[in-house]
């Protein structure tokens, strides 16, 4: 097995775990409430990790070892004409535009975060739970601070890098509404780390 799949074989466990997680905290809120007393902050948190989730689960199945602003043109231009003429996009049809899609889906993963920090950390006062997403905040950060040059730069690696620290990030948050969870963590950091060792060698 190469270095490139037992990293994909590791993430992909890591964002189905995640996954896991999300269903967890949604059985939790549906068996103690009704949908309809959820407040708005349990829904815009749930959507979010949903959101998130589904976005990473996409992107691990897409990310190469070959990005360049060439194919990552060429694969936009490829991903129009199958939305146009088939008017569907599967997997098939993200794989076959992978340079493209899944910039796509780590942009989007990046977002849903994005957005929720915005609106309970940068824009809310500093109440009991703002107090309570600091370990989400700084994990968002490194997000931050990756995502500029890592979206950027098509680099295998850098694509590696964001993966991870966002995956991170929404474990921190699903740690805020469900307790239990943050597990994903710290079950494969350290055999993802040996992982991207090796493939940076191939960039």
């Amino acid at each position: 097995m190469s270095a490139k799949q037992e990293w994909l074989v590791s993430a992909r466990s890591d964002v189905q775990y995640f996954l896991l997680e999300i269903k967890h905290a949604l059985h939790q809120h549906s068996v103690t409430q009704k949908q309809s007393d959820l407040s708005k902050r349990q829904i815009h948190f749930l959507r979010t990790l949903a959101d998130c989730g589904f976005s990473l689960w996409r992107a691990v199945f897409l990310i190469e070892d070959s990005f360049d602003k060439d194919t990552l043109v060429s694969d936009m231009s490829k991903f129009m004409d199958l939305l146009i003429e088939d008017n569907a996009i599967n997997y098939p049809q993200d794989k076959a535009t992978r340079h493209f899609s899944a910039s796509y889906y780590l942009t989007s993963a990046v977002q849903r975060l994005e957005s929720f920090h915005g609106y309970y950390i940068v824009d809310e006062p500093e109440t009991e739970f703002t107090m309570s997403l600091k370990g989400f905040d700084a994990k968002f950060h490194r997000v931050k601070e990756l995502a500029a040059k890592s979206l950027s730069e098509q680099s295998y690696s850098n694509y590696i890098e964001i993966f991870e620290a966002t995956l991170e990030a929404a474990v921190a948050l699903s740690a805020v509404l469900c307790p239990a969870a943050g597990t994903v963590s710290s079950k494969s950091e350290a055999r993802r780390a040996i992982y991207r060792t090796h493939l940076r060698g191939s960039d």
